[in-house]
């Protein structure tokens, strides 16, 4: 059985994706739509795994994932703040670039 082989066009779809990629944990004012601020952060999809479990299908974590009370010690620790999850929703988000 031979290797499968990837297109170049897809190849470099994938490789441009993953290029053009930054994410994010953005905070709103809590139980609202209200953006207040974010901290962009470099999280390998390892170290994302580690902390949020992916939703089917979501192998690259490109959904936008809730900071909920199992993350915070690791989310607060990577960001070097405190979160105040009373006062704010957190989210980790993915944003690929034009």
């Amino acid at each position: 059985m031979q290797p499968a082989l990837i297109r170049p066009a897809v190849l470099f779809l994938i490789l441009y994706k993953i290029d053009h990629m930054e994410r994010t944990i953005a905070y709103y004012k809590k139980g609202t739509e209200d953006f207040e601020s974010e901290y962009l952060v470099e999280l390998s999809v390892a170290e994302i795994s580690k902390i949020w479990e992916a939703e089917e299908g979501d192998a690259e974590y490109l959904n936008i994932y809730p900071v909920e009370e199992a993350q915070k010690a690791a989310v607060e620790k990577l960001l070097g703040e405190k979160l105040d999850l009373n006062k704010y929703d957190y989210y980790l988000e993915t944003h690929v670039e034009g």
